[in-house]
C-alpha cells in the first residue's frame, strides 16, 4: 500500500481497539466508520484518546531508557 494510500484511512483499522466504528460494523455504526475510518480519522474522539496514549507510553519508554 502506497504512503498516500495510508494516509488516508486510521491506522488502527487493521487492528481496531474494541471502540472503534470498524470494530463492530453494524447499522448504528456504518456511517461512522466510513467517515471517521477513512479521510477524517484525525477529527475522531477515539483515535485522539489512542494515538495520544500511544506517544505518551512511547516518551515515558524512550525518558526510562535514557535513565537506565
Amino acid at each position: 500500500m502506497s504512503d498516500k494510500k495510508r494516509n488516508e484511512i486510521c491506522q488502527f483499522v487493521q487492528h481496531p481497539f474494541s471502540e472503534c466504528y470498524c470494530f463492530n460494523l453494524t447499522s448504528q455504526y456504518i456511517n461512522s466508520a466510513i467517515y471517521y475510518c477513512g479521510k477524517h480519522f484525525a477529527a475522531c474522539e477515539i483515535y485522539k484518546k489512542y494515538i495520544s496514549t500511544i506517544k505518551r507510553d512511547k516518551r515515558k519508554k524512550m525518558s526510562s531508557e535514557c535513565v537506565a
